[in-house]
C-alpha cells in the first residue's frame, strides 16, 4: 500500500540508514548522522519528505525548516551541504510527491523551497545556481591511481616526503579540535567566519564517532600544519573540510593528507571519492581537484518561490567584496560572528 507525503525525522527511524541506502543515488548526506549533525548544531527541524510503499521508501525529498527573523521561513534540502539529491524509484512518484510539498509550503507560509540536486527532475527548469562537482573512482588500483595524478602533484608529494610531513588518521575529539584551530586560521585568510565549535562537536558525536568519518592531519615537528575532514556512508567518501597553517604551504601538508586518504579509502573498498562542490568562478580550485584525477560533473541548485509561484535564478558566483573586508578582522571578532551568525546561513 502506498502512503504519500510522510514527514519523518530520521533520527527517530532506527533503520533509516538501512532504508535510505536501498534507493539508487542515496550518500552520506542523506544518513540519520548527518541529519542528527545539523538539528543538534543548529536546532533545524527535520521535514524528510517522503513516500512509502509498506515500509520501503520509493521517494524521498530531504530538507529542513530553516525559520528565522532574519531570513523567514524557507525549506532547505540540506543545510550546508553540498549536494542531497532528492531520490525516487520513478518520476512519476518524485513529482507527486513534489506537488504535495509545494501545497504544503504554501499552506504553512514557506518562503521558498531549495534543492541542492535534483537536475535529473527539474532539467528544464531554470536553476538558482550551478557549480561543479568532482568525483575520483577509486575502484582503480592504487598504482594508477598515483599515475593519474598530474606530474606537479606527484612532485610535491615527493617534497612533503622529503621535508618529513607525516600524516596520520583519526577520528577523536583532539584530533577535531586540531582542526577547528587550522579551519579558524583558513577561514579568515578567505575572509569567512568560522564554522562554531559546537557544529565541530555535534559532527564528532554523530558521525565520526560512529565510525562515519576520519580527520586526517599533516604533521610538521610534530605540530599539525594542514588536515582535512571526510565523511563517508555505503562505501562513497566525500572530501567535506579542509585547512591549512598558511606559513608552511611549501611543506605541501594537504597534498600529503589527500593522498593518504586516497590510499585509506582506496585500500578499505570504497567506491568513490566526491570532492565536493566548486564555484565556477574558482579556477584554482577546479584545477586543484582536477590534478588528483576527479571527473567534473554539473551541479545545479533549484529554488521554488511559492507566493509567486516560479523558479529562481540566482547568482551563479561565491565569491563576494566583503570577502576581503572580513579577511582583515581579528580572528576572535570572525569566531564570535560564527557562532551568532551561522544558523541563519544554512
Amino acid at each position: 500500500m502506498q502512503t504519500l507525503l510522510t514527514q519523518v525525522n530520521p533520527c527517530a527511524d532506527p533503520d533509516w540508514d538501512q532504508r535510505v541506502s536501498a534507493l539508487p543515488g542515496a550518500g552520506f548526506f542523506h544518513s540519520s548522522a548527518w541529519a542528527g549533525t545539523l538539528m543538534d548544531a543548529y536546532g533545524y527541524r527535520p521535514i524528510y519528505a517522503l513516500t512509502r510503499e509498506d515500509e520501503r521508501i520509493v521517494a524521498l525529498i530531504p530538507m529542513f525548516l530553516v525559520d528565522n527573523a532574519l531570513t523567514g521561513r524557507r525549506a532547505v534540502g540540506l543545510p550546508f551541504s553540498d549536494f542531497c539529491e532528492p531520490l525516487a524509484s520513478s518520476d512519476s512518484l518524485f513529482f507527486r510527491l513534489w506537488r504535495q510539498l509545494l501545497d504544503q509550503g504554501t499552506e504553512a507560509g514557506w518562503k521558498y523551497i531549495e534543492l541542492r540536486g535534483g537536475a535529473g527532475y527539474f532539467g528544464g527548469c531554470a536553476p538558482f545556481q550551478v557549480f561543479d562537482r568532482h568525483r575520483l573512482n577509486l575502484t582503480k588500483p592504487l598504482k594508477e591511481l598515483h599515475l593519474q595524478l598530474r606530474q606537479s602533484l606527484r612532485q610535491d608529494l615527493r617534497r612533503a616526503a622529503r621535508q618529513q610531513v607525516v600524516v596520520e588518521r583519526s577520528a577523536d575529539l583532539e584530533a577535531l579540535r586540531e582542526f577547528y584551530r587550522l579551519n579558524c586560521l583558513t577561514r579568515k585568510r578567505h575572509g569567512l567566519p568560522p564554522q562554531p565549535w559546537r557544529f565541530f562537536r555535534s559532527l564528532h558525536r554523530h558521525v565520526l564517532s560512529r565510525g562515519l568519518g576520519q580527520v586526517f592531519l599533516a604533521r610538521y615537528l610534530g605540530e599539525a600544519i594542514a588536515g582535512a575532514v571526510y565523511l563517508h556512508f555505503a562505501k562513497q567518501a566525500v572530501y567535506k573540510y579542509s585547512a591549512s597553517d598558511y606559513r608552511h604551504r611549501s611543506k605541501r601538508g594537504n597534498d600529503a593528507v589527500m593522498w593518504q586518504a586516497i590510499c585509506f579509502f582506496s585500500e578499505n573498498g570504497f567506491h568513490s571519492l566526491d570532492f565536493g562542490r566548486t564555484g565556477r568562478d574558482n579556477i584554482g580550485l577546479r584545477r586543484y581537484k582536477l590534478a588528483w584525477g576527479a571527473v567534473p560533473s554539473s551541479l545545479a541548485y533549484y529554488r521554488y518561490r511559492l507566493d509567486q509561484a516560479r523558479y529562481l535564478e540566482g547568482d551563479a558566483g561565491e565569491f563576494h567584496p566583503y570577502n576581503r573586508v572580513l579577511s582583515k578582522l581579528p580572528l576572535s571578532v570572525l569566531r564570535i560572528m560564527g557562532e551568532l551568525l551561522y544558523r541563519y546561513m544554512g
